[in-house]
């Protein structure tokens, strides 16, 4: 469910009206057209019947497997990680930040894997085409260290600007919390675009300053709110990706995050995590599950409101009275 709603989202968020979701299951992809003839056909039927001029599958397609679906549907193909970076082409138009285009290349993560560490020198820039990236940080001896996560960030992020204007080590710790897709663009690649186009110091400067907005904002509710206060903003900021959806008023409503996560996340301990969800659960704001937490609909919305602003407006304002 998480996956499909964060798909769903993507499309969104890249301007897709969707028009139908279809889903399906085999032991293993087809070599020739990924899914098994038989839902091919149906899917075509649906293509022709409606005019539909896009099919996105939210798996990786091969070349191979694009050219014989477009040949079948007659319309324009895209798998998962096309359709992030459709995303982020139009974020380079409208920022005139066309060095995700011209400089990216992918790199793949697989879970636990290490990104950078802190002190690592400058490696590019980066954002999240699949899975989640963790930022955290660890001090202390060895005997008596202690992490904080900071953020985990998910499509479409990109992080790791900080060492691209000061040239200095990294300041925190990357790390993929599951199998992780990546843009990548090379440091001393996007110095040297930089120099010749140095208009475009102005895009990287507004990823800079917005994650700066949010770092205050988490300082003055760190100093100011008490921790049931501070969780549920920590959760309606998640749901809306951190202000990174392009789209108007997209939210997600389902979370992938543990309570111990979130407890790092909020420099609270794990039980009181826990008493604060169990509350809230209890007064069906929220529904916590295994590895994530879902939003629950307040005001009896419809499947396609259930993710949106006016039930995380609840959620905070319950919160006011505890």
């Amino acid at each position: 469910e998480l996956d499909v709603e964060e798909f769903k989202l993507l499309a969104k968020s890249a301007g897709a009206t969707i028009v139908d979701l279809i889903t399906g299951s085999r032991p293993k992809p087809d070599a020739k057209l990924f899914i098994g003839s038989g839902k091919a056909e149906e899917v075509a039927e649906r293509v022709k019947a409606d005019e539909i001029d896009l099919v996105i599958f939210d798996h990786t397609l091969s070349p191979a497997q694009e050219r014989n679906l477009e040949r079948l549907y007659q319309c324009r193909v895209i798998d998962r990680t096309g359709l992030i970076l459709d995303i982020f082409a139009q974020r380079a138009r409208t920022h005139e930040g066309k060095l995700q285009v011209e400089l990216a290349q992918l790199r793949h993560l697989a879970t636990g894997e290490v990104l950078f560490r802190r002190g690592d020198a400058p490696c590019g820039l980066y954002a999240v085409v699949r899975g989640a990236v963790s930022i955290s940080g660890t001090r202390g001896r060895a005997d008596e260290a202690r992490a904080a996560l900071l953020i985990r960030l998910e499509p479409p992020h990109w992080f790791g600007e900080i060492s691209v204007f000061d040239n200095s080590a990294r300041t925190h710790d990357a790390q993929a919390t599951e199998p992780t897709t990546l843009v990548h663009i090379p440091h001393e690649r996007l110095q040297h675009w930089l120099q010749a186009h140095p208009q475009h110091w102005h895009a990287l400067a507004l990823l800079m300053t917005d994650k700066l907005r949010s770092a205050f904002v988490a300082m003055e509710e760190l100093a100011l709110l008490p921790a049931p206060q501070r969780l549920a903003r920590r959760l309606v900021m998640m749901a809306e990706g951190y202000g990174q959806w392009n789209a108007d008023g997209l939210t997600r409503r389902v979370i992938a995050l543990s309570q111990e996560q979130l407890s790092q996340m909020l420099s609270i301990s794990r039980q009181t995590t826990n008493q604060i969800l169990k509350d809230l659960e209890a007064r069906q704001l929220v529904r916590v599950q295994r590895g994530e937490v879902e939003i629950m609909d307040l005001a009896g919305h419809d499947a396609h409101q259930l993710a949106g602003s006016q039930v995380l407006e609840d959620l905070v304002s319950s919160l006011l009275s505890l």
